[in-house]
């Protein structure tokens, strides 16, 4: 049976280096991090969009779904409704502030 080298830990970071800083030279490396800015401004915060939505999920028993549809339907509002209002509360009666929204409706095509 026959090894294979393994790579050298060394070789390993070289190969995660970023490409562009690995093709400057060492010399303008420097030059271009010396002339860069050492303390930047700092960004605005990005304004929300698609990318700021995160979902959350959780598992029921069969019940405790049976008894959401229901309410759901007694109440004519959709289920993830009922979810963000419940939340917020949540996050109220625990000294939060009621900062989850409903995502807004995209637009395909």
């Amino acid at each position: 049976m026959s090894k294979t080298a393994r790579p050298s830990l060394t070789s390993l970071s070289d190969r995660l280096a970023p490409k562009a800083a690995a093709a400057r030279p060492a010399a303008e490396h420097a030059a271009v991090s010396a002339a860069e800015p050492q303390d930047p401004e700092p960004a605005a915060p990005p304004a929300e969009g698609p990318r700021d939505l995160k979902t959350m999920m959780c598992r029921v028993n069969r019940a405790g779904w049976q008894e959401m549809s229901r309410l759901s339907i007694e109440l004519d509002r959709n289920l993830e409704d009922l979810l963000i209002e419940a939340c917020n509360d949540l996050l109220v009666k625990n000294g939060h502030p009621p900062v989850i929204e409903k995502r807004s409706p995209t637009r395909r095509g």
